[in-house]
């Protein structure tokens, strides 16, 4: 399953929370397309493409496979820049969460643990 995030007009409050080994592809639309240079930030360093997260050559967008906690967690920046004029916008960060398997299991038990425990004390 590949989670998405669309930069809609350069905005995304986007907040994603992934388990390791899974893919994400955060999309970064611009309404002009010819002449746009698209690149993407991790906490402020450039993204550099790898096998394994990689920006599509087509579209700009920011593909991930097999997430890493430590490799893929922060905060995510699309930035389009017009060639021609060296006119520049950067979007709102997407920010990436990548949890080892069995903390979110652990979680995800934890939270309806919890759920149990509240309706057992309103009834």
């Amino acid at each position: 399953m590949i989670h998405e995030c669309l930069f809609k007009k350069r905005y995304c409050f986007f907040a994603g929370i992934l388990r390791m080994g899974q893919s994400l592809r955060l999309d970064c639309r611009v309404s002009a397309e010819d002449r746009i240079s698209i690149s993407w930030t991790l906490d402020g360093e450039t993204v550099l493409n790898t096998s394994r997260r990689y920006q599509d050559p087509l579209t700009g967008d920011l593909i991930i496979r097999r997430a890493d906690r430590r490799l893929d967690s922060g905060s995510f920046s699309c930035s389009a820049t017009n060639i021609s004029s060296g006119f520049s916008i950067v979007s709102q960060p997407a920010i990436v969460t990548v949890l080892c398997k069995s903390l979110l299991h652990n979680s995800a038990l934890h939270y309806q643990t919890e759920r149990a425990i509240s309706a057992a004390g309103t009834a």
